[in-house]
């Protein structure tokens, strides 16, 4: 009769430790694994309800907020959508985002290929100008070309400017000089330097007002305020169109002189 020898004892132990180091590397590398799984579903639940409602306007031309539309019956599809990790979905009305309480808001995607957007991993053989969006002189805001009327010196433009449009002036080499705020409705031949109706707006910066009111105004800038001044006044920027020993309160009605910079 033959002897079936099995494992000993130290041949049992070493197997087990074995498995338990593979263990300490595997579990957390699947559990890493299963989170960003999670993670990418409850992103493209967010979009799909996002894109959802973005058509749902679109085609109807009707006014409703987001969480409204969850509610409705065109979005009650949407009333049990969960997160897999069990997060709690809450609704932005303001900016039309589902948020989630363990993921956060939904990245914009760029929809070709689906890389998030942003700034990202900038190469190194970047131009930083080319990245930069310039500042509107004296205060933090960036200039939004939108709005800005861009002019070489010199040249002829022959339009009327309304008040509030930055003009952006540039030498023929397309550097800029200058940044102006039209502050009354002007014609323009051509951009020869300081024009009237227009307002420089120079690198001094603006005075920020504490508070809210006539009171605090006076308090920060006294009752004689100059043309040109820059004010940051209730989380906006204004310029003082001309001088003025008159105190007025920015975005009242009647306040004529502080012109909004945009």
């Amino acid at each position: 009769m033959k002897n079936k020898k099995g494992f000993t004892l130290i041949e049992l132990i070493v197997v087990i430790a074995i498995l338990g180091i593979l263990a300490l590397f595997l579990v957390p590398s699947f559990l890493g694994y299963t989170k960003d799984a999670q993670k990418a579903t409850c992103e493209a639940n967010r979009h799909i309800i996002e894109r959802s409602y973005t058509f749902y306007k679109a085609k109807s031309a009707e006014e409703i907020k987001l969480s409204e539309y969850i509610e409705s019956d065109d979005g009650k599809e949407y009333q049990g959508s969960k997160c897999p990790a069990g997060g709690v979905y809450t609704y932005d009305d303001a900016n039309g985002k589902v948020i989630c309480s363990i993921h956060g808001e939904d990245e914009d995607k760029n929809e070709e290929t689906g890389e998030e957007s942003g700034d990202g991993d900038k190469s190194e053989d970047s131009d930083p100008e080319e990245s930069t969006t310039p500042k509107i002189p004296g205060t933090e805001l960036d200039v939004n070309y939108e709005n800005v009327i861009s002019v070489v010196k010199g040249e002829e433009i022959k339009k009327t400017l309304q008040p509030g449009t930055i003009v952006e002036m540039k030498d023929r080499d397309g550097k800029v000089i200058s940044y102006y705020i039209v502050k009354n409705p002007t014609w323009i031949d051509n951009m020869n330097g300081s024009i009237y109706g227009l307002l420089e707006l120079t690198n001094e910066k603006a005075v920020v007002i504490d508070g809210i009111g006539k009171e605090a105004i006076e308090k920060t800038l006294g009752t004689n305020i100059k043309e040109g001044q820059k004010i940051y006044y209730d989380g906006k920027y204004y310029i003082n169109r001309q001088n003025t020993g008159d105190t007025q309160v920015p975005g009242t009605p009647g306040s004529y002189y502080w012109l909004e910079i945009k």
